[in-house]
């Protein structure tokens, strides 16, 4: 079956939504919005943007892709990954993901990727530091992250994460038993908010 992307198929001709000055116009092809299926029609796409979906549409200015026997469908949300290069991001545009939610990295990773020489990847969203517990899941690859033992300290802990630009707020709560794992994290209390260890320390 074949199938291609929305933003796939921009690349050649836009690597960014601002810098599409040729409108594109599909044609003949299969469109999945998420929802329902429209077996044959045609997109007109402007300024980065769907400006109409229809039969027989028409813009002489447009470039033409013959969307036979292809699908065009939204570009995918991945709401879990751990982004550590730039080539990352790219390759998960090649293969749809327009969009992914990064759920830790350190600010020095961040500054680098929108800095990055790379024009064509997939927009990002990072939780920056996440929200554990001393000694917690996060803790063990050696890199000094603010953690939280109370709910007095978990305001401040949350407006420090807002000020650095954290686009959301990423909680453990894992204590890694349900892996079978021999060493049992301390975590977050969900009613005390407090580091905690299930099985002893």
């Amino acid at each position: 079956m074949k199938a291609i992307f929305l933003l796939l198929a921009l690349l050649p001709w836009a690597g960014s939504v601002a810098c599409q000055t040729t409108p594109i116009l599909f044609q003949h092809v299969r469109v999945f919005d998420g929802l329902q299926v429209i077996p044959s029609t045609d997109v007109l796409i402007r300024d980065g943007r769907i400006e109409n979906i229809g039969q027989d549409l028409k813009d002489p200015s447009a470039q033409i892709v013959d969307g036979t026997g292809k699908t065009l469908l939204p570009g995918l949300i991945d709401s879990h990954v751990h982004v550590h290069r730039a080539e990352s991001l790219q390759q998960a545009l090649i293969f749809g993901v327009t969009t992914a939610f990064d759920m830790a990295m350190p600010a020095y990773r961040i500054s680098e990727l929108k800095n990055s020489e790379i024009s064509s990847m997939a927009d990002f969203w990072s939780a920056r530091e996440l929200a554990t517990a001393p000694r917690g899941h996060g803790t063990e690859y050696g890199l000094i992250i603010p953690t939280t033992t109370s709910p007095k300290e978990a305001q401040a802990w949350v407006d420090d994460r807002i000020a650095e630009g954290s686009a959301f707020i990423k909680i453990v709560y894992d204590d890694a038993s349900e892996y079978g794992s021999r060493r049992i994290w301390p975590t977050l209390s969900k009613r005390t908010m407090t580091g905690y260890y299930r099985r002893g320390a």
